[in-house]
């Protein structure tokens, strides 16, 4: 499979921009919460850093060691790309991506709830259905070990 920044977005008129977000870790090295306040992605990392910063010294919760800028990539809808304004948006396209680190993860996390790859996938498309997601794309690799996700959010 192509790497994700080199993919033919021609077809389904979208791009992906490079962010970076704040990441927490419930437990040593898995950064699996991104911290969405005072937003959810930065799109420099000298403002992550400094918003990073920031918490550290105000927030009880987050501290040098379970938080730390990670950089990410977002779908970038055409529209936003031409007008680059969000006022008349009325969703926003998200992208997951399930492999195998994942759903090591996700056995390590809930061990009395063992999945294999395929219902761990059917599992994370499940949860974005109930919290009313809309999938726009499913994208595996030629293996099948691999899945991009497409959804969008409602504003």
């Amino acid at each position: 499979m192509a790497t994700i920044i080199d993919m033919d977005t021609e077809n389904n008129n979208t791009t992906l921009q490079e962010v970076y977000v704040i990441a927490l870790a419930e437990s040593d090295e898995e950064f699996d919460w991104i911290y969405i306040h005072p937003k959810p992605y930065y799109l420099t990392e000298a403002e992550a850093v400094e918003i990073r910063n920031s918490l550290i010294e105000n927030e009880e919760s987050v501290t040098e060691n379970n938080s730390i800028v990670k950089k990410m990539y977002r779908v970038k809808p055409e529209k936003e790309q031409k007008k680059n304004k969000m006022e008349n948006k009325k969703s926003v396209k998200q992208i997951m991506i399930l492999d195998d680190k994942m759903h090591q993860g996700y056995l390590e996390t809930f061990v009395e709830e063992p999945l294999n790859f395929q219902d761990f996938v059917n599992f994370e498309l499940g949860n974005l259905f109930d919290e009313e997601r809309k999938i726009e794309q499913i994208i595996p690799n030629e293996s099948a070990t691999q899945f991009v996700i497409i959804y969008s959010i409602k504003l």
